[in-house]
């Protein structure tokens, strides 16, 4: 939503969270009251991400794989071949799946690198999941362009073991064919600062005008714990939601509401468009520690960490790791907190973190980012 276009309605307007600590930032976001109902607007985005969101011709050299999902400028993006020669027209009635596009650095991409194959890349943040393509006519051999659902390729869910692909699905065309671009980019959000400006804009007339003070009403109710996982966020009000059961935010009864930290929230079902900084999924985890919430198996390991190391956690799951502490903090000489991994194991002295900015100087630790673990 467009702020020049509602200002005359705004009643209320906070100050922009571009900056915030362990906020996301989509271009200038302002938070504001319209029609009874607080409304997240854009007011305006950079030129990269409108060139990114149509689709930018891009030298596969510039594509940044160091943090294993492919990112541009630090965006996350996905990247695709659009000729798609005299295919062109069955690819756009949907009788052919036409060429994959790709999330990671995979070894088809190697492969072609090897090679000196590169066809012209293009890189995008748009999360439709229909891709603009082109080609030509299979009878009248004429140019055109159209717009065609792609698929993901499979050597780079294998790479990633996004949603344990590699060590977990027996059915791999299912998965493909039912993979969703926005809860992908969800499932990766801590390891970007800047995500899609076409997602995390909320302007959903389906809630009531009184939402506010019945969500507030009942996280105080709630004692602001959560309801999944328990957690304490009394003094972190801002990472604490009410959920709609069924779906429906029109039905506020309370059997449909429940109370929920944004992590546990955000893996409800149809809940993909929900993004979370990995600033606030460190401190959600920081305070499930304090509230002394851990894992006491693989599966509620699984539940607690950040879903970027999801894949990286079930390699290691196969490999005969133990269960992992989620949230390892380092302290420094001074006993001040001066890093934290993802999940670690202190009797190993192995970890594992997202960013290389969190990696410390710790003898005889081996300290893997996610994308180190997955070059393996």
């Amino acid at each position: 939503v467009e702020l020049h276009s509602i200002m005359p309605r705004l009643s209320l307007l906070k100050p922009p969270l571009n900056g915030r600590e362990g906020s996301v930032i989509r271009g200038s976001i302002f938070d504001a009251i319209l029609g009874g109902k607080w409304v997240t607007f854009k007011c305006n985005s950079t030129p990269i991400d409108i060139e990114l969101e149509k689709g930018i011709e891009i030298d596969i050299d510039a594509i940044d794989f160091s943090g294993l999902v492919a990112a541009f400028q630090g965006r996350q993006v996905l990247l695709y071949i659009p000729d798609h020669g005299y295919r062109l027209d069955e690819v756009v009635a949907g009788s052919n799946e036409g060429k994959k596009f790709h999330v990671t650095d995979c070894s088809t991409l190697d492969t072609m690198r090897k090679a000196k194959r590169f066809e012209r890349y293009f890189a995008t943040n748009d999360l439709g999941g229909v891709f603009n393509i082109h080609g030509h006519g299979q009878f009248d051999k004429l140019r055109r362009e159209g717009r065609a659902k792609l698929r993901v390729c499979k050597n780079c869910m294998s790479k990633l073991n996004y949603k344990g692909y590699k060590t977990h699905v027996t059915n791999r065309d299912d998965f493909v064919r039912n993979f969703a671009i926005p809860e992908f980019f969800e499932t990766y959000s801590s390891c970007f600062s800047v995500m899609p400006k076409s997602l995390g804009i909320t302007d959903d007339g389906a809630y009531t005008a009184d939402w506010k003070t019945i969500a507030d009403n009942l996280k105080s109710a709630k004692k602001y714990k959560c309801e999944e996982c328990t957690v304490d966020l009394s003094d972190h009000k801002r990472l604490l939601h009410v959920h709609h059961i069924n779906g429906r935010k029109a039905d506020n009864s309370h059997a449909n509401l429940m109370v929920l930290c944004a992590d546990c929230h955000r893996r409800q079902p149809f809940h993909q468009h929900m993004y979370i900084s990995h600033g606030d999924m460190q401190s959600i985890t920081r305070l499930r520690r304090k509230d002394s919430i851990k894992p006491n198996s693989w599966d509620r390991a699984l539940e607690l960490a950040d879903p970027a190391v999801y894949g990286a956690l079930s390699l290691l799951r196969k490999k005969g790791f133990r269960v992992p502490e989620i949230g390892f903090e380092v302290q420094g000489n001074d006993s001040s907190v001066v890093s934290e991994f993802e999940a670690a194991w202190p009797s190993a002295r192995y970890a594992l973190i997202v960013a290389e900015e969190q990696r410390v100087d710790l003898p005889n630790w081996t300290i893997k980012t996610i994308a180190q673990l997955h070059q393996e």
